[in-house]
């Protein structure tokens, strides 16, 4: 508590006000109990509506009137909607020295005894990415349903066991490549189905568009198999 007056000039180097300020216990406490604490509280109970946690409770052995009960939330950001999340926060940001570049870099900056060197290099490509990702989300929306549609026919995912059975939920989204007959809607959902049946014959290497002009022209019993499902996710 008593660091706070000494905390502060470092939070907001640029601020005169904060270099002046003069803080005791009574005045801190008094900042945490109103305003941060406060405002945490806030915070957590946003997050606590919206994330998924590992939460740790321990209740206090004080012997005060008042008990305490101390909260530990671990944070996952993965199940964060991707949308919420600032590139820009380094709140959120690894340490600099957790930063995994690979492999080659690694053995290039074991080679490097300046310490300065290695961490400038680390600085430039966490602003890279940074940027990158800031750039990633100015020019997608990645919040809209059709993206999140089409992310679903990943040539890694239309294959695998946890894929969506059906097809269905495109048809809403995209009516003008989707059957306008149920009785075509249901051949393009048969198609999508038994597509696991044949991942072995499917070359996972080729770029989407020859993937699936691969599948169209797949032959089961001297009869093409996968018509519908190629030409409405290939288009």
């Amino acid at each position: 508590m008593n660091h706070l007056a000494d905390l502060l000039p470092k939070l907001f180097p640029d601020s005169q006000i904060a270099k002046d300020i003069r803080l005791k216990r009574t005045k801190v406490q008094a900042v945490i109990n109103n305003c941060i604490g406060e405002t945490e509280k806030e915070n957590l109970i946003s997050d606590l509506k919206s994330q998924m946690f590992s939460i740790l409770i321990d209740e206090s052995t004080d012997i005060a009137v008042v008990k305490t009960v101390a909260v530990v939330v671990r944070n996952y950001v993965n199940s964060a909607p991707i949308e919420t999340i600032d590139p820009m926060t380094e709140i959120n940001h690894k340490d600099l020295k957790d930063i995994y570049l690979g492999l080659g870099v690694q053995k290039e900056l074991d080679s490097v005894e300046n310490e300065e060197r290695k961490l400038t290099l680390r600085k430039m490509c966490k602003n890279f990415i940074i940027r990158a990702c800031v750039g990633l989300c100015k020019r997608y929306c990645f919040n809209d349903k059709i993206m999140t549609e089409i992310a679903k026919f990943d040539l890694e995912k239309v294959i695998s066991d946890d894929r969506e059975e059906s097809v269905s939920s495109l048809f809403p989204l995209l009516p003008r490549i989707a059957p306008t007959s149920i009785q075509h809607q249901q051949e393009l959902d048969d198609e999508w189905r038994k597509l696991p049946l044949y991942y072995k014959d499917l070359d996972l290497s080729q770029p989407p568009d020859v993937f699936w002009h691969q599948v169209s022209f797949h032959v089961n019993s001297k009869q093409r198999e996968f018509i519908l499902v190629s030409i409405v996710i290939a288009a």
